[in-house]
């Protein structure tokens, strides 16, 4: 009897998993028929063909370019068009840094472009070769009025005064409550001028201040200036009489080019000289004086030089340590200098000297970083800081001087008293004006 209560058990047992296994089979088929069916749905279902292609970042490159360069066409299925493809393809423009592309559902494409930004122009022989900060070749300029006409925009006749106004003639009459509005070089003082007055700035520099009830940048009647005409404030749209745009960057001469072509490296009969150039450049971006500088000069790789704005005269001496010379210098420019001061700053040195253009003597301005026992962390934390007047060399004569004083006055101050040594050999100093 036990027995056959076991068999009949045993029958049901697996008549249970038989079911089961059925049921686990239908199941599985079922999601599998749902898929096949899911995916016949998306890959021939009108919603999901390709219906728009969107490009974003592309300022230079038109979208006709970048949409024929990827072979994307409209109506094919967004699911089996291959992106892989396409991102090469632009990525092969001339413009073009990177690509990514993706898809956006139900029907839509999008190219996101980073454009190589151009950043320097190199001087090979009579015409221009324009790089980004990597020295890949983005445009060439060969049309010599181009040429000209790019390379006189990076050099301004003279510096704009801060009215934007020609500096009248002074009047030397004096105003009615004979107030004096300021001083001249010589320190004598300046009263009410044609138009207005003068005043000085936090750095002495002497400004004039329009006091005409309507005052403008232009005189009255006077043509508005053409872009060419009108400073160093360039951007993309800034072009040359044929359509040739105009960059804000800086002309290098002396990397002696050799080899350039769209889309490829620029290269050099010194390479060494062209990847400091290069790494030079990219210091200059990081630092944001790169779209400020007009000019650099590295005909002489131990007489480094370059121009911010074309009225700052920047030396360098060699590359060493160019990267952080290029962050001090522009925290000295942004916070001890007029914005219309043109001056040269040496700083061939441990110190930065800001020099006259003219007669290349020491200005009341000398700079270097604040003294720190950690090195980097001197170069990463240093600002700008006032200092007396630097000299180049020890005047022989003075020395000699000192020497006969001591001589006769041996309970005398050492000769490291700066303040004595400085009254009996250096003019006491006074505000520079310009």
């Amino acid at each position: 009897m036990q027995k056959k209560r076991n068999i009949k058990k045993s029958r049901i047992d697996i008549e249970k998993a038989r079911a089961r296994r059925k049921l686990t089979a239908i199941s599985v088929l079922s999601v599998v028929v749902l898929a096949v069916l899911a995916l016949c749905f998306l890959l021939m279902a009108p919603m999901f063909n390709i219906k728009n292609i969107v490009c974003e970042g592309n300022d230079k490159i038109s979208y006709d370019t970048i949409v024929d360069a990827s072979q994307i066409k409209t109506g094919g299925n967004i699911f089996l068009t291959n992106l892989s493809s396409p991102k090469k393809n632009v990525e092969s423009l001339e413009y073009v840094e990177d690509c990514q592309v993706s898809r956006v559902f139900p029907d839509t494409v999008k190219f996101t472009i980073t454009e190589r930004q151009p950043a320097a122009y190199f001087s090979v022989g009579d015409f221009l070769t324009v790089t980004d900060t990597n020295g890949r070749v983005v445009d060439t300029v060969t049309n010599n009025d181009d040429v000209y006409q790019i390379t006189s925009s990076k050099i301004k006749e003279e510096i704009v005064e801060p009215t934007g106004s020609p500096e009248p003639e002074e009047d030397n009459t004096k105003t009615e409550d004979d107030s004096i509005w300021g001083y001249d070089d010589d320190g004598d003082p300046i009263y009410k001028v044609n138009g207005g007055h003068y005043e000085f700035d936090n750095d002495g520099n002497r400004y004039f201040v329009d006091d005409s009830p309507t005052s403008s940048p232009a005189a009255e009647n006077s043509e508005e200036p053409t872009e060419l005409e009108s400073g160093n404030n360039f951007d993309e749209l800034n072009r040359t009489s044929n359509g040739e745009i105009i960059y804000n960057a800086p002309i290098i001469y002396g990397v002696g080019i050799t080899k350039y072509q769209v889309g490829h490296r620029i290269q050099s009969n010194d390479e060494d000289k062209l990847d400091n150039v290069i790494e030079a450049v990219k210091s200059l971006s990081k630092a944001g004086l790169l779209e400020r500088t007009t000019k650099i000069d590295v005909n002489n790789i131990n007489d480094v030089k370059f121009w911010v704005e074309d009225r700052l005269e920047v030396w360098f001496g060699t590359f060493d340590n160019f990267d952080y010379k290029v962050k001090f210098v522009t925290s000295v420019i942004d916070s001890n200098l007029s914005k219309y001061e043109e001056s040269i700053l040496d700083f061939r040195d441990s110190k930065l000297y800001v020099r006259s253009i003219e007669t290349g003597e020491p200005k009341v301005l000398e700079v270097s970083p604040e003294p720190n026992s950690d090195e980097e962390d001197s170069k990463s934390s240093a600002r700008p800081k006032a200092s007396p007047i630097p000299t180049d060399d020890e005047d022989d004569e003075g020395l000699a001087d000192d020497e006969e004083q001591d001589e006769e006055n041996p309970t005398s101050t050492p000769k490291n008293d700066n303040s004595k040594n400085e009254s009996k050999h250096t003019p006491t100093p006074k505000t520079q004006r310009n």
